[in-house]
C-alpha cells in the first residue's frame, strides 16, 4: 500500500500595509491515495477482516501490575510490545478493561489510517469520464 503526501508552502502578507507586520508562511498539506497502487484482493481482505471484526475475541494478553516505575533501562528501547496504563478507577479489573478498549480503539484506528474507504460506483464513473 502506498500514500501519497505533497506538501506546498507559500507565504502570504498578513495585512494590507507591508510594513507593519512580516510575512508569515502559511503551508497546505493534500494526501492522495491512488487506489491503482492498492492490490484489490488485500483490500478486500482487509475490509472483510474488519466487518467481522470483533474486540471481545482477542485474547486477554499478559496483564502486569506495578507500584512503582522507573526508567527501565536498555529493555525499553529493545522490547517490541505494546503498553497501555490505566489508573482512572479504583479497581484493577477496570483499569484492565480500560487498557483492552484502548488496544481495540488502536487496531481500529491502525486499520482507518491505513486501508482507504471504497470508492462509490458514481466516483468511479465520474474519474473515467474525465
Amino acid at each position: 500500500m502506498r500514500f501519497v503526501t505533497s506538501l506546498f508552502r507559500s507565504v502570504r502578507p498578513t495585512s494590507a500595509s507591508p510594513f507593519t507586520r512580516p510575512l508569515q508562511p502559511v503551508r497546505w498539506a493534500r494526501f492522495q491515495a491512488f487506489e491503482a497502487d492498492f492490490d484489490p484482493e488485500e483490500l478486500e481482505k482487509a475490509r472483510s477482516w474488519h466487518k467481522s471484526f470483533n474486540g471481545s475475541q482477542l485474547p486477554k494478553g499478559q496483564t502486569t501490575y506495578a507500584r512503582s516505575s522507573g526508567p527501565g533501562g536498555q529493555h525499553v528501547n529493545k522490547s517490541d510490545s505494546l503498553t497501555f496504563q490505566a489508573q482512572t478507577h479504583r479497581q484493577r479489573d477496570a483499569n484492565s478493561e480500560e487498557n483492552q478498549q484502548k488496544l481495540i480503539d488502536e487496531i481500529k484506528k491502525i486499520y482507518q489510517e491505513t486501508v482507504p474507504g471504497e470508492t462509490s460506483p458514481d466516483k468511479k464513473k465520474k474519474h473515467a469520464e474525465m
